[in-house]
């Protein structure tokens, strides 16, 4: 049984007016207004006062604002109604106004329109004179016996009655001259802009969009519009939007489209498809409805959906010719939707095979689609693999070779892989097809001041500049080409051709970046040629236009050391950097993004040069490192760690740690910087905290993604480099056996991904285990029987060289090898 709700108190004779007035307020004050207006009810009829009428008022205003939360609009139009009778004020008309609309009281609005006492705002004077429009045009002919003649919904009506007639009866003609007699500032003027998009819409649904989007968001039109709009249902949101229509907004979509009876057969079954559907029940209807939704179209959805609902194919074999392309093709998607990674990529290569033998013209760019999307499931830290991927990306490229994503992925590869000739060759084929692009412009830019063939990197940047002209990126690169070239020159001895490249530097540059820098390159060039005096003003010039003296210093080092010249004895001839100098945060700031420009130029005296500065550094930041946020610190762990100057990124790292503990990104940087980043150098200990550091981060909910990320890799690195160690300790003891555990690195053994391979092994049945001996396909029943006569110690040998096969190991060297001993280690590195 339902327990009763409590009765709210009610006031009783006995309570004094004071404690009937409290309980009143309590009421209001709880937002239970109901029970707020019986109290001020209550204490009216014993006194009249203007307050409690007031409070009464306002109790039925705040009520009616309450029910509209609630979309109980009715109600809130009752509730504020009875405020309106009581109060003067007369707040939130529009609000009451819009609940009308909704309840589509429009009497009650034409009334309240007429009411002279009422002074509304213009624009809400405009909504309701344009609602009015559109009740009377939708049959509400009441309103005219309400509205004077000279109101604009009547005294416009017959012309907006007429434009509609003539659209209906199709005379342009009469359509036309009727839109014209209609006002600009009519509340018609909505209806005229969307005849004359239903107009457009027959001949170019694009200039019919264009007008119906001008209809305003506020406009009582607006329904309308989204119903013209959806003529055609060309979207899958337009169908989802028809589907929740109702009957007259449904005939409306089918007429105005001019559909049939099969067709609209056809939306009245699908109708609960368009908000909700399965798999199945999307295939079925639209292979039972193939003729009427096109065969070709049907069909491509069909295949399409297969990977996604593979119990579907004997549906669409009975109905759609499947080719062995198709067949395999299912067969990869579904293993991809399965994610196994073992046969996905021998299955997209048996597909490329049954491409290849056909040889058709029109299968050429599915051959190029099919090897880029291969490399999604390729390692892209493993050496194997991103030569895979790089003969792919070529591949498809020969096929297809406009496809500059394609382009920038090969390219990126190469560079990772070193492969200079091909990516030399590939860059030049990205500019033929791409002549003007400024991606390709400024690859070319970058790998020709790397050769340091100045000259040709200075007309690529020149070339990204005339199609770019604000690219700042190309500006900087054109800079450093005539800098890099100047230096070259006075290294050569050739002064007068170093000035001219220092003039050109001045032509282009139009900031201040790289000013210090000239100046501090002609005195050093002046000081070349004895000219030691000049020398000095020239450089105290530089040092002024730097950011400050931190950076001036290291610049002049570093330039001093890029000219081959003698710090100690240049130095003699330039300012100096007072000891005493205590740089600013925003000062190492400067500096390490100083650094980080010569380090992209891939400078070799950034450490040389870091050296001279490196007290003054230090002293600095213990006097600044409270002045440092966590994301300032990382920043300049970052930059040392870049030019991998492993005493001091430890030195910032244990500042770091002891200002922001929870910043685990520092714990990795410390021990990073004590193992002078080689892996083989981390101490168990340092490993063990490591462990510990992510273990707690976990526990204590510490956000900090980049130091979760980079320690894990860490230690990842740290446990295979271990696995390899214990390997090669075991290997002495087989010497006798089989060659050295070594000599299987040489021959191209990878571990990580042995280890790998062998794990997923281990977790295959025995089919598994046979597709895995015959790369993924099935084995025939002689081949099994075959295989399972030799004993189970022979296939487990079988397994062991596949595996070390697709490890890295050619499959000639894998035969030659003794594994009978070499099984038992290798077997057990997991």
């Amino acid at each position: 049984m339902a327990r009763k709700r409590k009765p709210i108190t009610k006031n009783t004779p006995k309570q004094s007016l004071t404690e009937q007035e409290k309980q009143a307020a309590t009421f209001f004050e709880r937002t239970l207004y109901k029970d707020a207006i019986t109290g001020y009810k209550n204490l009216l009829k014993i006194e009249n006062r203007d307050e409690w009428t007031q409070k009464i008022a306002q109790a039925y205003l705040l009520q009616s604002l309450d029910m509209a939360k609630q979309k109980l609009y009715q109600n809130a139009i009752v509730s504020w109604e009875k405020y309106a009778q009581i109060s003067d004020e007369q707040q939130a008309v529009e609000k009451y106004l819009i609940w009308l609309s909704y309840g589509k009281h429009y009497i009650k609005i034409a009334r309240f329109s007429t009411n002279k006492t009422q002074i509304l705002d213009k624009s809400v004077e405009s909504w309701i004179h344009n609602l009015l429009a559109v009740a009377l045009l939708a049959g509400e002919d009441k309103i005219t016996t309400i509205l004077t003649a000279d109101n604009p919904v009547i005294a416009h009506y017959q012309m907006a009655k007429s434009a509609l007639h003539a659209y209906c009866e199709q005379d342009r003609s009469a359509l036309e001259t009727s839109l014209k007699q209609i006002p600009f500032r009519s509340p018609y003027k909505d209806f005229r802009v969307i005849l004359k998009g239903l107009v457009s819409m027959e001949t170019d649904r694009d200039a019919a969009i264009i007008l119906f989007n001008k209809i305003p968001d506020n406009s009582p039109y607006l329904s309308f519009v989204k119903l013209c709009q959806l003529q055609g249902l060309s979207e899958p949101e337009h169908l989802k939007f028809y589907a929740r229509l109702g009957q007259h907004g449904r005939s409306f979509i089918q007429t105005s489209s001019g559909l049939n009876k099969v067709q609209i057969t056809f939306l009245k079954k699908c109708q609960r498809l368009f908000t909700h559907y399965t798999d199945k029940q999307a295939l079925e209807i639209v292979m039972k409805n193939r003729i009427l939704l096109g065969q070709q179209r049907s069909d491509y959805f069909a295949l399409s959906l297969l990977p996604f609902y593979p119990a579907g194919k004997h549906l669409v074999q009975s109905t759609v010719f499947m080719s062995v392309f198709d067949k395999q093709r299912l067969k990869t998607l579904v293993l991809e939707k399965e994610k196994n990674l073992c046969l996905i990529r021998n299955n997209w290569y048996r597909c490329l095979e049954i491409l290849e033998e056909k040889n058709l013209s029109e299968e050429i760019l599915t051959r190029a689609l099919i090897m880029r999307h291969m490399i999604n499931f390729m390692d892209k830290t493993d050496n194997d693999d991103i030569n895979e991927i790089i003969n792919l990306l070529s591949k498809s490229l020969e096929l297809d070779p406009k496809d500059k994503a394609c382009y920038l992925q090969l390219i990126e590869f190469l560079k990772k892989q070193n492969k200079t000739k091909e990516l030399a060759i590939w860059l030049i084929k990205a500019l033929q097809h791409y002549p003007d692009d400024v991606d390709i412009l400024m690859l070319l830019v970058s790998e020709s001041m790397k050769k340091r063939v100045f000259k040709k990197a200075v007309t690529f940047a020149k070339k990204v500049l005339k199609v770019d002209p604000i690219n700042q990126q190309a500006r900087h690169a054109l800079i450093n080409c005539h800098i890099s070239h100047a230096r070259k020159l006075i290294n050569n001895d050739k002064y007068k051709l170093a000035e001219k490249e220092l003039v050109l530097t001045e032509t282009v540059e139009k900031g201040k970046q790289s000013n210090g820098l000239l100046s501090i390159i002609r005195g050093l060039l002046a000081f070349k040629t004895g000219d030691k005096k000049h020398c000095y003003s020239l450089v105290e010039q530089g040092l002024n236009l730097e950011k400050n003296d931190l950076c001036g210093h290291f610049r002049l080092t570093i330039e001093i050391l890029n000219l081959g010249l003698s710090v100690a004895t240049v130095s003699r001839s330039c300012p100096k950097l007072n000891k005493k100098y205590q740089a600013e945060k925003n000062d190492l700031i400067a500096l390490a993004s100083l650094i980080g420009s010569y380090h992209q130029e891939n400078n070799i005296f950034i450490n040389k040069a870091f050296e001279n500065i490196k007290v003054i550094f230090k002293q600095s930041l213990i006097k600044k490192q409270s002045h440092f946020s966590a994301d300032e610190l990382e920043n300049l762990c970052y930059s040392l760690n870049t030019f991998q100057n492993f005493e001091m990124l430890g030195f910032v790292a244990n500042i770091a740690l002891k200002v922001f503990s929870k910043k685990i990104i520092f714990n990795y940087y410390q021990v990073y910087s004590k193992c002078n980043g080689n892996i083989k150098n981390i101490t168990d200990h340092d490993a063990y905290n490591l462990d510990r550091v992510l273990i707690d981060a976990t526990d204590n909910g510490i956000n900090d993604p980049r130091g979760v990320a980079k320690i894990r890799d860490l230690l990842i690195d740290y446990e295979n480099n271990q696995s390899l160690s214990w390997i090669n300790e075991e290997n002495n003891d087989y010497d006798n056996h089989f060659p050295p555990i070594a000599k299987l690195f040489e021959l191209g053994l990878d571990m990580g991904k042995f280890i790998k391979i062998n794990h997923e092994v281990s977790e295959m049945n025995e089919q598994e285990l046979f597709k895995f001996l015959f790369d993924g396909k099935n084995p025939s029943l002689i081949d099994t029987l075959k295989f399972k006569s030799h004993g189970e110690e022979k296939f487990q040998q079988l397994i062991l060289e596949k595996i070390l096969e697709k490890s890295g190991i050619n499959k000639k060297n894998v035969k030659s090898l003794n594994l009978d001993a070499l099984e038992s280690i290798l077997l057990g590195t997991e």
